[in-house]
């Protein structure tokens, strides 16, 4: 199973199993909710489909070492998302989130059908905020390693409030 696979796998893992109860449950007011973080994967993810599209059809082929993206999964040191991937409140309960995170997937397999000649996933990049450009091969892994990412920022929140609700589920 690829890492893309294993990390929304795991992520549905653990979300399939949260009450609706704690979907807006957060470590601190000035963090996000779960349902806040799953905004974000799903913001996230459909920005990289649509970059994917756009350098599959028009981008120039490059020349780009590979990028430790299995740090993504690390939590610390913070990193800031950018405003265009920040969570606005989008959904109002898992179930609405968890569509669209089934829909934002669906969306990127379906432009990954499109490519004929696989290779064209290493001599074709665009730039992440941190790492600098990135094979398209290479944003496949990010996707999965940034998922763990914020799993575990999840089983935080959980944790945290796991003792203040009548939910006592291990995560």
């Amino acid at each position: 199973m690829s890492v893309l696979e294993s990390g929304r796998q795991e992520l549905f893992d653990v979300v399939n199993e949260i009450p609706e109860e704690l979907s807006h449950a957060q470590v601190s007011p000035d963090t996000w909710t779960i349902l806040e973080v799953l905004e974000h994967l799903v913001l996230i993810e459909r920005v990289i489909a649509n970059q994917f599209e756009n350098q599959l059809s028009e981008g120039k082929d490059r020349e780009i070492e590979e990028h430790p993206v299995y740090r993504s999964a690390k939590r610390f040191p913070a990193v800031e998302a950018p405003e265009y991937v920040r969570p606005t409140g989008q959904y109002k309960t898992l179930a609405e989130a968890k569509v669209a995170l089934e829909k934002s997937r669906g969306y990127l397999f379906h432009v990954l059908e499109k490519v004929e000649d696989p290779t064209i996933l290493e001599k074709r990049s665009f730039k992440h905020p941190i790492f600098g450009y990135m094979q398209l091969k290479q944003w496949l892994d990010f996707i999965g390693y940034h998922e763990r990412r914020h799993l575990e920022q999840i089983k935080e929140i959980l944790e945290k409030n796991r003792a203040e609700s009548p939910y006592s589920k291990e995560f």
